[in-house]
């Protein structure tokens, strides 16, 4: 935790202001490139229309299934690249190959509607490679982890049968800010500033209700989704949309688990290559996938 907090003390999004997407951008990218990116790791981009693809594939064990990977960044930032490394991490420990789905982005498109088209697309794509539902997981880190739960209620709307797992990373799912969390962990958690939550749902809402389910899962019904993982940090500002999410999940008759981590801040999974507890915390994502994928 004190090699973490000595990296992200330079790069502060609490103490920032003035955002822009491209200042905030600009930040992120210097913050994953400190990250130490794994060995012994293939990429291959994939184009389907528009849309890009990476397969990132850290194992070698062969198992039949794939995980899809929505990364995080406020529904603004955030891109595949950036995330190579905490995906590498995820498929070495599950034992599968990682479909990261470079999503549309606000505001230069309709984020609620063209990046969750987006996913539904990759999902269709990565079936008829010969993935079956019942090999598939979905998860994500914040904008990513809500948007993880808003694919799965609108492929049971569309009557799409589900992946076999989902897990949530940090997830962001009520864009009115109301967790007390927000604001009570504001000053520990350099991340997920309330200002930049602020400027994120501002820019990403362009005027629409936040909370309609498809923007804020939280409220939606969560009815027969599959077993969700939740992991968040105990420092973070979204500490409650996290345990929230996993209370109306429960309530709703999902299987679920959640682990809030001591200490931790927003999506530290990403520095496992350097963070003990970050380490330990992806290693408990494969166990979970694991669990859920049929015995071959």
């Amino acid at each position: 935790m004190i090699f973490l907090k000595k990296i992200l003390e330079k790069i502060n999004f609490g103490k920032m202001s003035g955002f822009t997407a491209e200042s905030i951008r600009k930040a992120t990218n210097k913050i994953t490139s400190l990250i130490q990116p794994m060995k012994n790791v293939t990429v291959k981009n994939y184009v389907i229309d528009d849309l890009s693809i990476d397969l990132v594939n850290a194992s070698s064990e062969g198992k039949h299934g794939a995980i899809i990977y929505l990364h995080g960044g406020g529904y603004v930032v955030g891109s595949v690249n950036n995330y190579h490394d905490l995906v590498s991490r995820i498929s070495r420990v599950s034992g599968l190959p990682v479909f990261l789905v470079d999503y549309r982005l606000a505001p230069e498109h309709d984020v609620f509607v063209d990046a969750l088209d987006d996913i539904i697309k990759a999902y269709e794509w990565i079936m008829l490679l010969g993935n079956e539902p019942s090999t598939i997981v979905i998860g994500g880190d914040s904008a990513g982890g809500g948007l993880t739960i808003s694919t799965l209620l609108k492929l049971k709307k569309l009557g799409y049968e589900l992946p076999i797992a989902c897990f949530c990373l940090s997830p962001w799912v009520d864009l009115t800010l109301s967790g007390s969390s927000i604001h009570d962990n504001a000053k520990v958690d350099p991340l997920a500033s309330p200002n930049l939550l602020k400027f994120f749902a501002k820019i990403s809402l362009n005027g629409r209700n936040p909370k309609v389910p498809s923007i804020s899962p939280l409220f939606g019904d969560l009815s027969g989704l599959p077993p969700l993982l939740v992991q968040v940090g105990s420092h973070e500002c979204l500490l409650d949309d996290a345990i929230r999410l996993a209370k109306t999940a429960d309530l709703a008759g999902v299987n679920v688990t959640i682990d809030i981590w001591s200490e931790m801040t927003h999506v530290f999974q990403m520095f496992a290559s350097v963070v003990p507890e970050a380490k330990e915390a992806v290693q408990k994502i494969g166990d979970f996938i694991k669990t859920y994928l049929p015995k071959t």
